[in-house]
């Protein structure tokens, strides 16, 4: 691929705050994040890379647990977790992830594990394992 890591990724953080107000509050915490990813069909290009890598390949189900997890989502429903709660969570998980070394080579590029992750699940979902 060409295109830069951000660029593909689409995870510019005006892109995240818009995706994040767009989805809807009563369902899965992770919508947000999909929804904020602007280049669907590279985000799922790098996902595709990053699961035919692995030995035993995640799930779906497991991906979004993962992710869920990760950025320790509370209920969607909660009005306190607002756009800019979960705007910077994603955003500082990202930065945990390198920091602690948490990152996966994807073709040549070093991304993070919540990255590789989101993607992955992207992949999945248009490949219509949803």
């Amino acid at each position: 691929m060409t295109a830069t890591r951000r660029a593909a990724l689409g995870f510019a953080g005006l892109a995240l705050t818009a995706g994040f107000a767009r989805a809807e509050r009563g369902g899965d915490p992770v919508a947000p994040l999909i929804e904020a990813i602007t280049n669907r069909p590279a985000a799922a290009a790098i996902g595709r890379a990053w699961l035919r890598g692995l030995a035993e390949p995640p799930d779906l189900a497991t991906l979004r647990q993962h992710v869920a997890a990760a950025l320790q989502f509370g209920d969607p429903r909660d009005p306190g977790l607002g756009t800019s709660t979960q705007s910077a969570q994603f955003t500082a998980q990202v930065r945990r992830d390198f920091d602690e070394g948490h990152v996966e080579m994807v073709d040549g590029w070093m991304l993070s594990r919540i990255e590789t992750q989101l993607c992955a699940i992207v992949c999945l979902i248009t490949e219509g394992e949803a």
